[in-house]
Parts: structure tokens; sequence; C-alpha cells
């Protein structure tokens, strides 16, 4: 069973701590086969002497394993179905998707969005015959014939467009099979986070300095939704709605890099994670006030 690890002597054999599984809203299963995944995508990056963020990776990897989760979720068990990434940033779901069987993974994205090592990104998705197709989701159609997919995700996206979602909405069911599935994730607008910064006189928008200095094209958040909100666009797009989950991002802290592997760690006992434990245990009976939202959709 996946859970925080327990310092050894040895870094490369730490035993997990079993009771740090609820913080976690993945199975243990999706944890084992998203670290071996990640683990042989960053053999093969090193072999071929590319690379990609490793303090990137090991930071977010425990919403990576929640993407994955919702991600498999809409795709099911069957490898050869097509997968779609749409506007899929560094990769690295696809890349997951594709190191754990799917034979049949595709990406689009804007192709000089300027993030931590996305430059590279040509070079290492090639590894895994990936090719990131050109596409700008706030006012391109995708490049896919229609009813040529069988799931899309469109994950952390639609809270960044600068106007109606309908639009890429619309063409995410236009290229999916009569069946396909959506897996649409975004912020939750009125977490508990939110809610506890803005009782407190702080904004729950991008800080005043960033947004103020911001180059244009502008790609932070614009408009963060409510699970009704985000259910709502999907079925106004044609979608029936199949799933709603509420989950928790803001743990950072359950792995490390070691030798180009990603491995456990122990959590630390500081004030914030004592804070981020707190919202965790409130939250788990609050679900609504989790910090994320995904939304499975089903095309008829």
């Amino acid at each position: 069973m996946g859970g925080i690890t327990i310092s050894g002597r040895n870094s490369r054999t730490e035993r997990p701590f079993p009771v740090m599984r609820i913080f976690e809203d993945y199975p243990a299963s999706t944890e084992h086969a998203g670290l071996r995944a990640m683990n042989s995508i960053l053999e093969r990056l090193n072999s071929a002497n590319l690379s990609i963020d490793e303090g990137y990776v090991v930071g977010q990897f425990h919403r990576f394993l929640m993407d994955l989760n919702n991600v498999l979720l809409a795709i099911g068990e069957d490898k050869n179905v097509k997968y779609l990434e749409v506007s899929c940033g560094s990769g690295i779901i696809s890349m997951l998707v594709k190191s754990l069987g799917y034979n049949n993974v595709y990406a689009t994205d804007v192709l000089d969005y300027n993030v931590t090592d996305f430059g590279k990104r040509p070079g290492y998705l090639g590894l895994f015959d990936i090719t990131v197709e050109p596409c700008d989701v706030m006012k391109d159609k995708l490049p896919f014939a229609d009813a040529s997919m069988d799931a899309v995700s469109f994950m952390d996206v639609i809270e960044h467009l600068h106007g109606s979602p309908k639009p890429i909405l619309e063409e995410i069911f236009r290229v999916l099979k009569p069946g396909g599935r959506l897996m649409l994730s975004t912020p939750n607008s009125v977490s508990l986070r939110h809610r506890l910064a803005v009782l407190f006189g702080i904004s729950n928008y991008i800080p005043v300095d960033y947004f103020y200095n911001a180059p244009l094209p502008y790609y932070a958040h614009v408009r963060e939704f409510t699970m009704n909100e985000l259910a709502y666009c999907m079925r106004m797009a044609g979608f029936q709605i199949k799933k709603k989950i509420h989950y928790t991002t803001f743990f950072k802290d359950f792995y490390r890099i070691d030798h180009h592997r990603v491995v456990r760690k122990p959590i630390a006992k500081g004030p914030k994670n004592i804070a981020r434990m707190a919202l965790w245990l409130t939250t788990s009976m609050l679900p609504p006030m989790r910090d994320s939202l995904a939304v499975i959709g089903q095309k008829p």
C-alpha cells in the first residue's frame, strides 16, 4: 500500500507509511502504476540525454497522480482507444498514459507557450511517439476529424480562457465518438481556501503584482468555476454527466528525486503542512469545499 515514507539508511528502500494514504484521493494502484511509469519516463529521458525539470515533476507529482486517475476513469481499460489531451502543457499526463501501455495518444497546445522546461517538449515527447499539434483553444478548431477520439481530457485550462468555453467544448464534443468521454478539471472557485482568504481580506484572484507585470498574451486564471457551473457548461455542450469528483491537490511534499527517480519522502512537520492537513480533514467532511473539481461527461 502507498503512503508516506519512513527514512532508512538506503533511500531506495524506504518503506511506505500506510496511514498517509488518507491524504490521497486516488487508489494505491494508481500511485504504484504512476510511479513506475514516471520513473520509466525519467530513465528514457536520461538515456537520451534529454531532460525535464525534475523539481517541477516532483513538486506536482501528487497532482499528476490525481489527474492520471481521473483520465483513466474516462479512458477505461482498452489499450487501443484513441486518447487526446487538449492543451497538454508539459505533456506529462500524455507520457504517463503512453507509458502505461495505451497505444494511441494525441496532444495539442499553443507551441510558443513559455513555461518551465516546456521549450524542450517537442524533443522529449517525440521519444514516446507523441506529437503536439498546434492549437490555440481560444481561437482554433481542433485538428482532428469528427468522431475520431474515444476519450479527451481538458485539464486545468478552462479557467484560463478569455471568453466562453462553449467553442472548445463543442469542438471536443465534435471530435469524440458517440459514447466517448471528456474529463474536464479546474480549480474550485468556492474552495475552503478561497473562502478563508476572502474572510481575512485576501483576494482569491491572481496576486496583483503578477497581474500588473504579466506579459501578453495573458495566460493566468481568468474565471474559475463551481461544480454546478462546470457541469452546466458540459451539459450545454451536449454531454451527459457521468461522474463528479471533488479532490485535493495542495499536498506537494510526498515525493522527492533520488538519482533521477521519484521516490516517497517523509512529510515535513512544519506549520504549512499542519495547516494543509487541517484543511484536508475539514474538506474531507465537506467535499464541495475541496480545492479542485473534475467532471466526466459522455457524448450520447
